[in-house]
This record gives C-alpha cells, sequence and structure tokens, in this order.
C-alpha cells in the first residue's frame, strides 16, 4: 500500500536575537556576492523513513562526513523534475535485505506541504527509481529483480494524487522490459501523449558486443517487441532517451567492434546453462534501422576509442534519421548526459581522457545535435576535474536574457569533489562556474525551474532536500 506522509516546510536560517552577534560587513558582502543561496523549502529523510524538517538534527545522522563515505543503510538520491509547480526526488532507503524506493516531493510555493511516497520494496543491487513527466501525470519507474532476473515497471501517477487531494491507491505497476544480467543494468525512459518509451543495453545471445534496445508500453499495458537501434557492428552501451518536439532523442556510447572484441563478457548471475554470446558481425559505417534498413554512420571511431553515437525518434520511437557519430577523435568517453534545448536540439556533454569514470582527471566537452547534424564539440573545462559523469539539471529549458539564446544547467564535481554548477548559454562560450556559498558546499544539483534550484546533501545516513535561489 502506498504510504503518504506530510510535514511543514521548515525555514532555511535562523533569526537572530537582539543579544545575537551580528555578521560582520564582509561576511555580509560575501553572502551578497554569492550567486546561490538557500530559500525556505526543505525537508529531510531519516534512515528509518520519516520526515523531519531540516532544520531540526536527526539524532542518528552525526556530523556530516565526507562525500567519498558510504554510510550502509542510508537514503541514497536519486533524479528529480518539476511539474505542477513542485519538485519530485526519487531515492532509494537501503535495508538489511534488498532497498524501499521513495518519491518525495517539495513545493515551490511558500507553505506548500512536504511528503513523501513509499512506492516499492525492492530485491537486488538496483539503481534509484527514474522519473519522467507526460502532460500533468508524473510517471516513476524501478527496477528490481524477480526469479533471479531483471525487470522494469512503471507506474502513472495522476495529478490528484501528487496533489494529495485523494486517498493514495495502490500504484498500477505496468511490465517494462526484462533485460539479461549481464555486466549492465542501464536503462531510461521517457513518456509523451500517454506512450512510454524505455530504453537499455543488453548482450543479444549469438553476439559479442553490447546493444541498446527500444520498447514501447501504451496507456493499456500493451507492449512493442524490443528494437535493437545500435549497429551491429559497434558495442553499444548507457542509453539516454530524452523527449523533443515531434520525438525523442537517444544517444548512447559506442566503441568499434575491435575494442567490443577486447571487452570480456561478464555474464553477471546469469544461468550458467543459457547459451553464452558470440560471434557479431556487420558491415563497418552502417546501422541497423527499423525493419532492417541500413542508416549510414557519419565518421567512425578509432581502435580503443569510446564515444557517442545519437539518434532522432518519432513519437512512437522509430527512427527518424540516421545514427550522428559525435566528433570526439581518438578520446575515450567515461561518462556523459542528454538533454533538449528550448528549440528541441539535443545537446550533449561528457567527459574524456580520463583512465576510468571513478578516476578525476579529464576534460569535459559538449556539443548541440541539430537535424542537421552536431555541430563543434566546446571545450567546457580542462582542469580541476573530478570524478563521475557531468550532468545536465532537469527541467524546462532556460531562456536567457538575449534572443535566440537558450540556457540550461550543467553541474560536474572538481578534484575536491565540490559541486560545480554552469549556466551554459549556447551559443556563447562556456562559463567558469558560480561559486556557491558554505550551506552548499557538499550538495548534488538535481533540477532547476524558475530561478531556484533544487539540493540533495547527506546528512549522515539521512538525506536533506532543499532549494536555493541563482542568480
Amino acid at each position: 500500500m502506498l504510504c503518504l506522509l506530510l510535514l511543514s516546510s521548515a525555514p532555511a536560517c535562523r533569526c537572530s536575537g537582539s543579544g545575537a552577534p551580528q555578521p560582520s560587513a564582509s561576511a555580509a558582502g560575501a553572502a551578497a556576492a554569492t550567486p546561490c543561496q538557500r530559500t525556505g523549502a526543505a525537508l529531510s529523510i531519516s534512515p528509518e523513513g520519516t520526515l523531519a524538517p531540516a532544520a531540526a538534527a536527526i539524532s542518528d545522522a552525526g556530523p556530516d562526513p565526507g562525500l567519498a563515505l558510504d554510510l550502509p543503510f542510508s537514503i541514497e538520491p536519486g533524479m528529480a523534475l518539476e511539474l505542477g509547480g513542485s519538485f519530485y526526488v526519487t531515492a532509494l532507503r537501503h535495508e538489511p535485505r534488498g532497498s524501499r524506493a521513495l518519491l518525495a516531493r517539495l513545493g515551490r510555493a511558500p507553505g506548500a506541504a512536504p511528503a513523501v511516497l513509499e512506492l516499492a520494496q525492492l530485491d537486488g543491487d538496483v539503481p534509484p527509481p527514474r522519473l519522467a513527466a507526460d502532460g500533468d501525470e508524473l510517471l516513476v519507474a524501478v527496477e528490481d529483480t524477480e526469479a533471479g532476473a531483471l525487470r522494469v515497471r512503471v507506474a502513472r501517477l495522476p495529478a490528484a494524487l501528487l496533489a494529495g487531494s485523494q486517498p493514495a491507491p495502490q500504484l498500477e505497476w505496468r511490465a517494462g522490459p526484462e533485460p539479461a544480467r549481464d555486466e549492465s543494468n542501464v536503462y531510461d525512459f521517457a513518456a509523451g501523449q500517454g506512450l512510454t518509451l524505455f530504453a537499455w543495453d543488453d548482450w543479444p545471445q549469438g553476439q559479442s558486443h553490447g546493444r541498446v534496445f527500444v520498447l514501447s508500453l501504451a496507456r493499456d499495458g500493451s507492449a512493442s517487441a524490443p528494437e535493437a537501434l545500435s549497429g551491429v557492428d559497434v558495442d553499444a552501451e548507457e542509453p539516454r532517451l530524452v523527449p523533443r518536439p515531434g520525438g525523442y532523442w537517444l544517444s548512447w556510447l559506442v566503441a568499434t567492434t575491435a575494442a567490443a572484441r577486447e571487452r570480456v563478457y561478464d555474464p553477471g548471475e546469469r544461468d550458467p546453462s543459457s547459451p553464452q554470446p558470440g560471434g557479431g558481425g556487420g558491415e563497418p559505417g552502417e546501422a541497423e534501422g527499423a525493419g532492417g534498413a541500413r542508416l549510414p554512420l557519419t565518421g567512425g571511431t578509432p581502435y580503443g576509442a569510446r564515444g557517442i553515437e545519437i539518434l532522432a525518434l518519432d513519437p512512437a520511437g522509430k527512427p527518424a534519421g540516421n545514427v550522428r557519430r559525435i566528433r570526439t577523435g581518438a578520446a575515450r568517453v567515461v561518462g556523459y548526459d542528454l538533454t533538449t534545448s528550448a528549440d528541441g536540439s539535443a545537446w550533449l556533454v561528457w567527459r574524456q581522457d580520463a583512465p576510468s569514470p571513478s578516476a578525476a582527471g579529464g576534460r569535459v566537452f559538449l556539443v548541440e545535435v541539430r537535424s542537421d547534424g552536431p555541430g563543434e564539440p566546446l571545450l567546457v573545462r580542462e582542469e580541476d576535474v573530478g570524478s563521475g559523469a557531468p550532468s545536465w539539471l532537469s527541467g524546462e529549458a532556460l531562456v536567457a536574457a538575449a534572443p535566440g539564446i537558450a540556457r540550461r544547467w550543467l553541474t560536474f564535481p572538481d578534484q575536491r569533489d565540490r559541486t560545480l554548477l554552469l549556466p551554459i548559454e549556447l551559443p556563447l562560450s562556456p562559463p567558469e562556474p558560480l561559486p556557491l556559498g558554505a550551506s552548499l558546499q557538499g550538495a548534488a544539483a538535481l533540477t532547476a525551474a524558475a530561478g531556484q534550484l533544487l539540493f540533495a546533501l547527506p546528512r549522515g545516513r539521512a538525506l536533506e532536500l532543499f532549494t536555493a535561489a541563482c542568480r
């Protein structure tokens, strides 16, 4: 049964009494110069799953741990988006056996009551739930295991339930893809006009490398057959899927089959009696589209390199053009993200030249992909780049003050694991990161809407969510 818990919003700052020491002029000036400052909307989720005002002390939290410290049975943040004037955030509450999927709501309007929904009990080592919006409906997808196999399920939360104006019913979960239990359980999904579209990577039987598949799910639960959209001559993984006007953008990381042959297949927990992948083939420079049609690629990836490919899809999730190869040269992309600009172009950002995703260093680039193909990659940062992947903040694209310029928030850590925040405005050159105030240090930016950004900050095993206004 779905649980709905409510609490009142907590102020982000404490008021000083007449006898309290006042901040110095230099401190006040530094605070005024910081472009991002916390606002009044905040909540904390304790390890027991209860909510508390963020300003109140949580007895189990203790001092703030270092960012690299992974405490057992803690709250793990997922993704977030803004819908109907509220921020929605997914999280996992890790338990001795499995995890519990959570959905938190934090209203942007003054006085809006925060809430948390308990979504499902999950088994296995799975990522936090993912979110998508279809009109005024919020969709949440979870991945877990059943009888030793991975499965993805999705549920629609209507606007009345999100507003808390009706009793919380049992969620109606629809079955999505069932990826094989290989070395990856990465998936993504998007929604529009009643259709839910999934993308995931898998190792097909009889092939020696990964493919990216898509599957569409109608509102009544009927699903299409899985269809591979990455080429038979490349090793594809880590798909990203975002809506655009008139369809979707789908991207994935890719290596040539020469590099794929150096990649060892790891069956994970697959049944040892099942056939193992092997073989491969296909013509270089092509990809397989809908109905087996051959789609030409633009460019190539050298041996040992790993780049990015992108494909436009129509509203039904079918290819609406050619597969495009982003010009990353001989670099090895170790992390990337995809979003859509206000005019429907795809914006890709990635980190390259680092030995692995968990190692710091490398350079961050971005590129805009229009209907006629990708532009020239732009260097975002080449010094003091931390580990992990750069990411776009979800939410509607921000329109800059100057006409003809689109803006998106970009975030990634530096080598000291401090959050860097950049307002990317194309076609302008990327700026220097915004300095964040002391109250935002150690927090991860999740999403943005109307000048407010939502942050997540670990508090021991608890998780604090709060908003900040950024100029």
